[in-house]
């Protein structure tokens, strides 16, 4: 797989960090696995505590699911054209991004990207017509959300470039006053704030934030 590995990295259990002042720790809440499932991984989490991700089955296919953090309401969802389907957000207001769990004609790097509306039915996200081929980062209300799509030269070197979305299109680049050659936006909020990490050819992958407009590179641990 070509996948990176930040993206890929699987969560068994999701953690909710309360409102509450150091040294407190956080609280870990198991998720319920997805019934008749070999994995669940929970990549999502809105403010009503409803989680989205990915479960697998004995058959090793990965399938898409929805529902409450007791996993009392599951429904299990696809949009499939290589084979898996990937959730990664929620919105608050139930729209979901994620994308096609593989490479195929029209995006054969990664897989084409989705929105699915509350009431269940996926929609593609297109750029210039045509499917998104990347990675998804954060949804917010009114069908807002950051990603990424991955392009390939002549010689296999592999690239993605951040963009802002909006219900099923892109909208516009995002990009980064540093040198880069992939871009990898995750969270976002509804001041317009982006976070994420970027691959810096020679130095590696330090994070950003995009705060009103500017952006800051962070690498940790730094002595400032």
């Amino acid at each position: 797989s070509r996948r990176d590995p930040i993206y890929l990295e699987a969560v068994f259990a999701a953690a909710l960090l309360l409102p509450i002042s150091a040294p407190s720790a956080g609280t870990l809440i198991p998720v319920v696995a997805f019934p008749n499932s070999t994995r669940t991984y929970a990549y999502g989490i809105n403010n009503s505590n409803e989680i989205t991700g990915t479960y697998r089955r004995s058959d090793g296919s990965q399938h898409g699911f929805v529902g409450t953090l007791d996993g009392q309401q599951y429904s299990s969802f696809d949009f499939g054209r290589g084979g898996n389907t990937y959730a990664f957000s929620i919105s608050d207001d139930g729209y979901i991004v994620g994308e096609d769990g593989g490479p195929s004609a029209d995006c054969p790097i990664l897989g084409c990207q989705y929105l699915r509306k509350p009431t269940g039915e996926p929609h593609e996200i297109l750029r210039n017509g045509k499917g998104i081929d990347g990675v998804h980062g954060q949804i917010i209300n009114k069908q807002r959300f950051v990603g990424e799509y991955w392009t390939e030269d002549e010689s296999e070197n592999f690239f993605s470039n951040g963009y802002y979305g909006k219900k099923n299109s892109y909208v516009k680049d995002l990009t980064l006053p540093f040198s880069t050659q992939r871009v990898h936006p995750r969270g976002y909020n509804k001041q317009g704030d982006v976070a994420g990490n970027y691959l810096e050819p020679g130095v590696g992958s330090p994070g950003f934030v995009i705060h009103k407009g500017v952006a800051t590179s962070v690498m940790f641990p730094d002595a400032n």
